[in-house]
């Protein structure tokens, strides 16, 4: 009787793994997207990745484009983009087109059309308490597709 039961077991452990490995097999292509920024109105540079502002004092706003370039075979229009302060030292209070960022990420568009430029405009609040030198407020910004 033992013999039949591991059989019957072992039957079963294998036509669940050949029904996972087909339901992995159809599974649609997820859509790979990245994000481009560019410069967007004056005294705008944008150089790779990083925001040169310059000298700041007391608030920074900068407008800057946002474009989203899709790598992959997905079929959607738009996308969603959040932003999140990642780290950073804590001086600065930053908002992207009036929602306030903190370490938790916001939506800052919810429908943003893939391939085209969004503009948004970035505000960094520096106290008058703010000890003078380089300010450190990294902006992680993310996307995805519903």
């Amino acid at each position: 009787m033992k013999p039949t039961l591991l059989i019957t077991a072992l039957l079963v452990l294998a036509a669940t793994d050949a029904h996972a490995a087909r339901r992995r097999a159809v599974r649609p292509a997820l859509d790979e997207l990245a994000i481009t920024f560019v410069a967007a109105g004056a005294g705008s540079h944008v150089e790779g990745q990083s925001l040169d502002a310059g000298s700041v004092v007391k608030q920074l706003r900068q407008t800057i484009g946002v474009r989203i370039d899709r790598r992959g075979s997905g079929s959607a229009r738009t996308a969603m983009v959040r932003a999140y302060l990642d780290g950073g030292d804590g001086v600065c209070r930053v908002r992207i087109d009036g929602v306030a960022v903190g370490v938790v990420p916001v939506v800052i568009d919810l429908q943003a059309p893939i391939g085209a430029v969004e503009v948004h405009r970035i505000t960094i609040d520096v106290p008058p308490s703010a000890p003078a030198g380089a300010l450190f407020c990294p902006i992680t910004w993310e996307v995805s597709t519903p």
